[in-house]
Formats: C-alpha cells, sequence, structure tokens
C-alpha cells in the first residue's frame, strides 16, 4: 500500500507490513514493518511530509476545484513522494500486433479466535463531514449510454480456454494463501492469520478478494468466492457511512482497531469497486448485490469527492496530487460500478458511474506525453505544466505505472503498443523478483531488488497477447516457490498473481 514517510522515502507498495505474531520464514521486525510502507513520490525536486490521518479539518477543501490544499503539492516538490474496464472505445480494444513481454504450497490453517470487536481511537475519529463536491459530469459517449465490455479480458481465459494444469495448480495455491488470511469477520489481512495479531489495509485486501473471485471461475470452487463476499462486507460495514472512505486497521486479540488513517481515498474505493463486479460476476446473487449496493453507491462518492474538472482524482481530500495508477483503478472501479448498477437495475447509478468513468478515462489520456512515449505518471495542478515525467530506466514508480494503465484497460491502443515496447526495451527483467532495477529512493534513484509485480503481467493480456503474461506469471510463480511466500509477498500481490495465472483481466467482463 502506499504509506506516506518522511520526503523523499521509498517502499514499494508490495512490500507491505506483517503482522508483528506472523509465523512465516522471513518475517519482518516491527522496525522493518514500520520502515518499508509504499510511500509516494511526485515531481522532480524537494519534498514535503504528508499527514493521512482522518480529521474532520482535512475535508474542509473538498470541492471539486483546483483550490489550494491543505498540503500544498508544487512541481517542485512532487518527486519526493508516490502512491503505489473498460475502454469507452471500440477502437481501444484493436490489437495492434504488439510486441511479446520479457522474457506451492499455501498455508491453509486458520486459527480459531473470539469473536471480532472493532474499535475507533478517539483521537483519530473517522471522518463524518459531508462532502461538498459537485460530481463530474462529462457527457457521456453517444454511441452507447454502457461502457463497452472489451474482448479479450474477463473471467475465461483470454487464450480462448480454461487456464493449463500447472496454472490451476498455481491459482489454487495462491487462493488457499490468500484465504488463509482471512479473520472470523471477514476481513482479508495482508499475510496468513495467525489467530493473534494482524494488519488489514483494504487497498491490498481488494487485490486479494478480486483474485478469489477469479479463483472461482477458474477452478469452480465457490469457496473462495464466498471469501470474497465475506470481505466486502467487511469494507461495506467499515465504511464511513457519509463519506464511504476506509481506513486501515490493526488487529489484536480479537479486536480489531482502526489506525484513523488510510493511503489513498481514490485507489481504495476503485478497487473496492471492481472487487465487488468480480465477486458478483463470479458468484451472482441478487440479495448479496443489493445488499451491497449501498457501500457501492458510497465508494462511488468517495471517488467524486477528489475528482477534479479535468476527470483524475486526489489521492486524498487533503493530498491533491493526481496519480497514474491511482486514476486507472478508479476508472476500472467505476467501469465495475457502472455493471454492478445496471445489474441492480439502479440506471441512475449507471449513468453516474459511466459519466464519472468517461471523465476518468479523458483525464489519463491527457496525460499522454510523446516527448517520453509514455503517459506522465503524476499531476499536481489542472495542466500539464504541473506534471511528472517518466524516466523509463526508474522501475518504479516511472515504468510500472504505465503498466497499471495498460492493464487497467485505461489507454488507447496506439498507446498501450508504444508503452509496451518501451518497458520491454527498459525493464527486460521485471518479472525476476531477485533482479536489481533502479527505484527513486530517498529523492535519488538507486539500485534495489525489484520484488512482485505480478499485476503488470496482466497488461499483455488486455492488448491480446496471453502468451507474454503467461511467461511473466510463470517466472513469478516459479520465484514466490522458491522463496516460500515470503515477504515482500502479501494477500494484494497473491491475488494480482491469480489474475496473471487465470489470463483474465481486474475487471469481469
Amino acid at each position: 500500500m502506499r504509506k506516506r514517510l518522511s520526503p523523499g522515502q521509498h517502499g514499494e507498495w508490495c512490500h507491505l507490513e506483517w503482522s508483528s505474531g506472523a509465523t512465516a520464514s522471513g518475517r519482518r521486525s516491527d522496525e522493518r514493518e514500520q520502515s518499508h510502507r509504499r510511500v509516494r513520490r511526485l515531481g522532480v525536486g524537494g519534498g514535503i511530509a504528508v499527514a493521512v490521518a482522518i480529521t474532520v479539518s482535512q475535508l474542509a477543501s473538498i470541492g471539486g476545484t483546483e483550490a489550494a490544499s491543505s498540503i500544498p503539492v508544487t512541481p517542485a516538490g512532487l518527486r519526493a513522494f508516490v502512491h503505489l474496464d473498460h475502454r469507452l472505445t471500440a477502437a481501444h480494444r484493436a490489437s495492434e500486433g504488439l510486441p511479446a513481454g520479457p522474457n506451492s504450497s499455501p498455508a491453509s490453517s486458520t486459527s480459531t479466535t473470539s469473536p471480532v470487536t472493532t474499535t475507533t481511537p478517539t483521537t483519530t475519529p473517522p471522518v463524518t463531514t459531508t462532502p461538498t463536491t459537485t460530481p463530474v459530469t462529462t457527457t457521456t459517449p453517444t454511441t452507447s449510454t454502457t461502457l463497452p465490455q472489451p474482448t479479450g479480458t474477463g473471467l475465461t481465459s483470454s487464450s480462448g480456454g480454461a487456464p493449463s494444469s500447472a496454472a490451476l495448480a498455481s491459482i489454487e495455491a495462491d487462493a488457499n494463501w490468500i484465504a488463509s488470511a482471512q479473520l472470523p469477520d471477514g476481513a482479508l489481512a495482508n499475510y496468513p492469520f495467525n489467530g493473534t495479531s494482524a494488519v488489514i489495509q483494504p487497498y491490498m485486501s481488494n487485490y486479494g478478494a478480486i483474485g478469489l473471485a477469479e479463483a472461482t471461475v477458474a477452478t469452480g470452487d465457490t469457496t473462495y468466492a464466498d471469501d470474497a463476499w465475506n470481505w466486502l462486507s467487511w469494507y461495506a460495514t467499515n465504511m464511513d457511512p457519509t463519506t464511504g472512505y476506509v481506513t486501515d486497521y490493526n488487529y489484536q486479540n480479537g479486536v480489531e482497531t482502526s489506525t484513523g488513517s488510510f493511503d489513498s481515498t481514490d485507489a481504495y474505493a476503485g478497487t473496492f469497486l471492481a472487487a465487488a463486479w468480480d465477486t458478483y460476476s463470479a458468484q451472482p446473487s441478487s440479495t448479496k448485490l443489493a445488499a451491497l449496493l449501498p457501500a457501492i453507491k458510497l465508494a462511488v462518492q468517495a471517488i467524486e469527492s477528489t475528482q477534479q474538472p479535468d476527470g483524475l482524482t486526489w489521492a486524498t481530500p487533503s493530498y491533491h496530487a493526481k496519480y497514474l495508477m491511482d486514476n486507472a483503478e478508479v476508472y476500472g472501479g467505476l467501469v465495475g460500478a457502472e455493471n454492478l448498477a445496471r445489474a441492480a437495475g439502479d440506471n441512475t447509478l449507471a449513468v453516474e458511474a459511466t459519466q464519472d468513468a468517461t471523465s476518468c478515462f479523458d483525464g489519463i489520456q491527457a496525460l499522454w506525453n510523446s516527448a517520453t512515449d509514455s503517459y506522465d505518471w503524476a499531476r499536481a495542478g489542472a495542466d500539464s505544466s504541473t506534471d511528472t515525467l517518466t524516466d523509463w530506466s526508474v522501475i518504479y514508480p516511472d515504468a510500472f505505472e504505465q503498466m497499471w494503465a495498460i492493464a487497467w484497460d485505461a489507454t488507447t491502443s496506439s498507446h498501450a503498443a508504444t508503452v509496451l515496447s518501451q518497458f520491454g526495451t527498459n525493464q527486460p527483467n521485471w518479472d525476476v523478483p531477485t533482479d536489481t532495477a533502479p527505484h527513486l529512493t530517498n529523492a535519488t534513484v538507486s539500485t534495489s531488488e525489484i520484488g512482485y509485480w505480478p499485476f503488470a503481467a496482466t497488461a499483455y493480456v488486455a492488448v491480446g497477447d496471453p502468451a507474454a503474461d503467461e511467461t511473466a506469471a510463470t517466472s513469478l510463480q516459479t520465484a514466490l516457490d522458491a522463496a516460500g511466500e515470503a515477504w515482500p509477498w502479501n494477500t494484494g500481490v497473491a491475488g494480482q498473481l491469480v489474475i496473471a495465472l487465470a489470463e483474465t483481466g481486474p475487471v469481469a467482463s
């Protein structure tokens, strides 16, 4: 997840803390848990400390404008931070002969515990102020009021059939590993649950839930979708009833306590909506959908609370930076929301989600920079003069943010072709977790281990190249098995690997 630390500090999104009581080999110490969270960085210069505790005062600036932020964000200060469906026209799905990409044993037991009690510290109460923003109302394409579903993605293999027997075995193992992280109340922790302590970060959990849903379709085992539905219920229960925001939680001896903070509001909501649509697609239930519909509406509202006139969303109400990665997730989530609304018979919500998605997609395309053959991966203000440019030699955030945009189908086909060519040339070993590559760390570029980024493989599925996806997913699974699911593995990354192994997209068609 994307926890902000001191200026320039870096931690990849998949390098998340494990619960202090975890027993798996390679468990980090508490000190490492605090120092390896994913950090946002933007821009080319100095940095600013960012507080993400939820307070009522932080919401004062929400208004759907480029108003001054309570945490000023300027181009000069951008590169000190980083945050870690589908397409709206048929042309977006056209395959252009894109280049191919670069070259288990789950923990299955869950300890029995007493019922979970949830508490929220009085020092960091959840937000209860009603956002004053007006949703973006960009006109939907006149050809259809429904977002066209892309070909080649969804809950069936884009290669034209079911995953191979080897892929199915890995999907089952990875899904079992994710399921072993579920707490009695449905919360999905970062790592297999030891019965005593856990860390719950909803952004990661949402990806884990998508993986569970896709595992049901791939294997036919409905218990995975049941687990995903239970997670969605937990998320809905823990949403702020006014804003739709959800905080991170710690679990200790039967008690869940809100940290009072989140890393983002836009990406949490977007990935939740995508997980909801995937789960419903894997195991349709009109009863469960009806029960979840208020939460779906709240998640759309959470996105709208920071969506700006250019269609892009701020990371949080008080941190006015617009990230390519976040907005790709927002776009995919809004497509999921549109699909869910139509399934529920709520045409008003469907039209609203479609309009928001259209505006977001247009905003993402405005980030395209022909000089770098990439999308600018962050924007601090209203136009490109405040953008952060991509350096293809830097694997994160620069290169991987591009792959996120393709994987969520938030690109045009021509831009996807250009991005994939650049990515394959500049980051040929991205699917070898123990290899090294340049990262931006402490405001300077330094070389460190790549780690696990399986969602990038899904970009090849999105453009109709399942063979490249399969090659990368197999490489990552092999590395994972050799490492014994050791850190930095977590449920969110496991969910992404299931998506890649199943050769599907993150939002079901």
